[in-house]
């Protein structure tokens, strides 16, 4: 069966079928099968994005991080969150226990 749609007809059929959709409370039940089907039919799959460029020698993550061990070669200090207080937390007394274990 084919339908001789317009394009603001095939644009119409397949926001009605997109609002269904999404409003369904289980949109990935196997009964939305057909219209998913169907709305991939009208609205072909965009293809994958562009992957990001590729990192260069001071854009490395590497290049910045671990320097030395301490704070100055870190791109932000671990104080600068919010309203922690410095070692207060788990994590920071993980990481002072193996800067402490590295310098031994």
């Amino acid at each position: 069966m084919t339908l001789d749609l317009t394009d603001d007809e095939a644009a119409a059929l397949a926001r009605v079928l997109r609002r269904v959709i999404d409003d369904d409370r289980f949109p990935h039940s196997p009964r939305m099968a057909p219209l998913r089907a169907i709305l991939g039919k009208l609205e072909p799959p965009v293809g994958k994005p562009e992957p990001p460029p590729p990192l260069t020698g001071g854009d490395a993550p590497s290049s910045t991080l671990g320097a030395g061990g301490d704070d100055e070669a870190l791109p932000w200090a671990p104080h600068d969150v919010g309203e922690r207080r410095p070692g207060a937390g788990p994590l920071d007394r993980m990481v002072s226990r193996l800067r402490t274990a590295d310098r031994s």
